[in-house]
């Protein structure tokens, strides 16, 4: 009797153990939902504090625990640009956000702006004389006159964009000598032209790809690139390919300096 007595104490004690064990994690292990509550009531009171008037919905609050910090998403009910985080870090609890970069400094439309001109460039690259590997889109825009060239929620025009546009390819190629890349550039411009795409500089890879193994996979075995092309300097005779080779090997004395 006194044997079962003291082994109900014993499992008690565990049980007990393990009842404030579990509520120690809950309350106070970071992301847990505990803190997770705490964080996202301490970043909505900022939010009230800056920005009340706007009328923003919330997300409710996430945990990064690489970087521990919590996060709400803040986004506007009639701007689909307008949309920012602000973030509280776990460690001392300073709270900020990025609604300055993100909205005032058109990150947000920028981006919406790149990823259109990516989807549309990689439609009219689906006939091409090579194939796509993928295609970037990058605005060059000034800090100070973002604000004024880009307006919020703008639409694009493809034949009209408001700061300069670089376009880089990069091509699966049969060959990566210069005479096919200054082929690949010149064609590109006049597609683009063709279509009405407003581009200032162009970059293109060639990359020529091993014959597939047997696990249905290819290997890089040469490269040829070059960046920030002017369109005005791609011209379709022979002083091309002279003004490639040695804007190429300027690249390369660059690169090894």
């Amino acid at each position: 009797m006194k044997n079962n007595k003291t082994r109900n104490i014993f499992i008690a004690c565990v049980i007990g153990a393990i009842v404030i064990a579990a509520v120690c994690v809950i309350c106070f292990i970071p992301g847990g939902p505990v803190q997770l509550s705490s964080a996202e009531k301490a970043i909505l009171g900022y939010a009230d504090d800056h920005f009340a008037s706007q009328g923003f919905e919330y997300s409710n609050a996430t945990y990064e625990p690489k970087t521990d910090t919590y996060t709400v998403r803040a986004s506007s009910k009639t701007s689909a640009d307008t949309y920012f985080d602000i973030f509280r870090r776990g460690s001392d609890g300073v709270i900020g956000d990025d609604y300055e970069i993100s909205v005032n400094q058109r990150a947000n439309t920028i981006s919406r702006l790149q990823l259109e001109i990516e989807k549309n460039v990689g439609e009219l690259l689906k006939d091409f004389i090579m194939e796509q590997v993928c295609v970037f889109a990058a605005l060059e825009t000034d800090e100070s006159t973002v604000a004024d060239v880009l307006p919020m929620d703008m639409k694009l025009d493809m034949s009209s964009i408001p700061v300069p546009l670089t376009l880089t390819v990069w091509f699966d190629s049969p060959g990566t000598d210069v005479s096919t890349l200054a082929k690949a550039l010149i064609e590109l411009k006049a597609l683009m032209e063709d279509n009405d795409v407003d581009v200032d500089s162009y970059s293109v890879s060639l990359l020529m790809y091993s014959d597939k193994t047997l696990d249905d996979t290819r290997k890089l075995s040469s490269k040829l690139e070059v960046t920030d092309v002017a369109s005005q300097k791609i011209l379709d005779n022979s002083e091309f390919i002279t003004y490639l080779e040695e804007y190429i090997n300027e690249l390369k004395l660059e690169t090894y300096k």
